[in-house]
């Protein structure tokens, strides 16, 4: 349960420290189908406004020593980003009519697309082409790769508002040196909807953050 968003966060792939507060912020990435914590980590973000749904990660990123950079290597739209190292978020509206996927990588280039919902479940033989009105912006900075993106709630087939409702969620990253998919929820399919958090925006919460141990 996490408050609707009064100061909404600026997309500029820097997060500051109290951007989120309020919202929804996780630290904590599952070796992929696994109940496992990654040897490698990152933290998970959402916040959502009434207007627009607000999706950020940051993940580690290899040793600046190592010489091992991370992948960026298709710029189109829609491009084979899911080969690169990326980032992906992925949404369940209230109303469970249909799965939206973003992937994007380094380069900001997005990969975007959109799964109806039939019978409680999706179909990866069945997905309808979607461009939603994206504002992403990631950044590297030392050890962490940051990505912030904002969608429209309009383009995820949703009314505006600050109703009480719940929203389903999955994030996830995938490094290619050496190759690891790590997810927020257990998952063989990270499209499935069995598999998202629910998180529910309301306006009675009252706010609270863990900043650290000690």
């Amino acid at each position: 349960m996490v408050s609707y968003s009064a100061k909404v966060p600026e997309i500029d792939g820097v997060i500051s420290k109290s951007e989120y507060y309020g919202a929804f912020e996780n630290y904590g990435l599952l070796t992929y189908n696994t109940p496992f914590l990654s040897t490698r980590q990152g933290k998970c973000f959402a916040a959502n406004d009434g207007t627009y749904l607000y999706l950020a990660m940051q993940s580690e990123v290899p040793d600046a020593d190592s010489n091992v950079k991370l992948l960026k290597r298709f710029k189109k739209r829609d491009g084979a980003v899911m080969w690169d190292d990326n980032v992906e978020f992925l949404v369940t509206p209230p109303d469970g009519n249909a799965v939206y996927h973003m992937i994007i990588n380094p380069a900001d280039t997005v990969y975007d697309v959109k799964y109806p919902m039939e019978n409680g479940g999706i179909s990866f033989q069945k997905f309808v082409d979607w461009d939603p009105e994206l504002k992403v912006k990631s950044v590297v900075d030392g050890k962490y790769w940051t990505v912030e993106l904002r969608v429209p709630l309009k383009d995820l087939g949703y009314r505006t508002g600050t109703a009480d409702e719940t929203w389903h969620l999955q994030f996830a990253r995938s490094w290619q040196n050496p190759v690891e998919q790590c997810s927020y929820n257990v998952a063989a399919v990270f499209a499935e909807p069995g598999n998202m958090n629910p998180v529910l925006f309301t306006k009675k919460t009252p706010s609270a953050a863990f900043t650290g141990m000690g």
